[in-house]
């Protein structure tokens, strides 16, 4: 997996979350679902987020799941296209996103 850069969240010794960039693409994104909803998946994203702005990499994408979908919206994703996942032969509704980052946002979170 050296084709990618993953970021871990760790509580107590405890891996709660990760998430991943491939290129300009998010992946791997989880976090513990018992302890969802308290700011790990928003922390996680922020630091990908600066991460990729300061090497280079102006637009980030994904695709989101229906559950996740508004979590992302609400961080600025737009919505591309829709998509359909077909893992093992099972096929799930997606909606790929995607987001341009810009000095303007990483200047306001350092002030």
């Amino acid at each position: 997996m050296n084709d990618r850069v993953i970021f871990c969240a760790i509580q107590d010794n405890q891996l709660i979350g990760t998430i991943a960039l491939k290129e300009n693409f998010i992946l791997g994104f989880y976090v513990n679902y018992a302890i969802r909803k308290i700011g790990i998946g928003t922390k996680l994203l922020d630091y990908l987020e600066e991460y990729a702005f300061r090497n280079n990499i102006k637009k980030l994408k994904l695709t989101s799941t229906p559950s996740a979908f508004e979590f992302y919206k609400k961080r600025g994703y737009k919505i591309k296209d829709k998509v359909i996942l077909s893992i093992y032969g099972v096929d799930y509704p997606e909606v790929e996103m995607e987001k341009i980052l810009s000095e303007k946002t990483y200047a306001q979170q350092r002030v």
